[in-house]
């Protein structure tokens, strides 16, 4: 098409004005034209490295219950999310052995290539009886927002001990 080529009897300049036009009715910027792929859903996995480093106490209390405060807990991760997890929270161990988990922090590193941070919150629930094994039930992750190239990141997903799926998009 150098030169002013035509695609089926049009010169592909008009083509290209037409196109423009059109965008700029619709109220799409031509930043926009070249992103509209990114807003589609994507399905990513990784795991858990870890922990590198861990901050907690460990309290029982008058009923019985086990309250652990993280403080600080760091995660190395791999897979379609590289870099590094940094998260504070709390978890519960009532006597019967449930187990609840909440944490909020930061991911910096990056995922499907676009490089930032990540603010998310996981729960985590399962159980850890009297003399028994934990086991997990089921971890949920929600992103609450990015900086740098994950500004505009959304999605949540599951996870299960250290294999987690997290749907993403990245939309404005």
């Amino acid at each position: 098409m150098a030169g002013g080529g035509e695609i089926r009897g049009v010169k592909a300049r008009s083509l290209l004005k037409v196109f423009v036009v059109f965008a700029l009715i619709l109220g799409v910027s031509t930043t926009q034209i070249g992103t509209v792929s990114a807003a589609r859903p994507t399905d990513t996995y990784f795991t858990f490295v870890g922990p590198l480093e861990i901050e907690l106490d460990i309290d029982v209390l008058p009923s019985g219950v086990v309250k652990i405060t993280l403080h600080r807990v760091v995660w190395g991760v791999d897979g379609d999310w590289e870099g590094e997890w940094v998260h504070s929270g709390f978890a519960t161990i009532s006597p019967n052995g449930a187990f609840f988990a909440f944490a909020k922090g930061t991911f910096t590193g990056s995922v499907l290539g676009h490089t930032g941070t990540v603010d998310f919150v996981i729960h985590t629930h399962g159980s850890w009886p009297p003399g028994g094994d934990f086991e997990f039930k089921f971890d949920k992750i929600t992103i609450l927002g990015g900086t740098g190239h994950l500004a505009n990141i959304h999605g949540q997903g599951t996870g299960y001990e250290d294999y987690f799926h997290v749907r993403v998009h990245f939309a404005p």
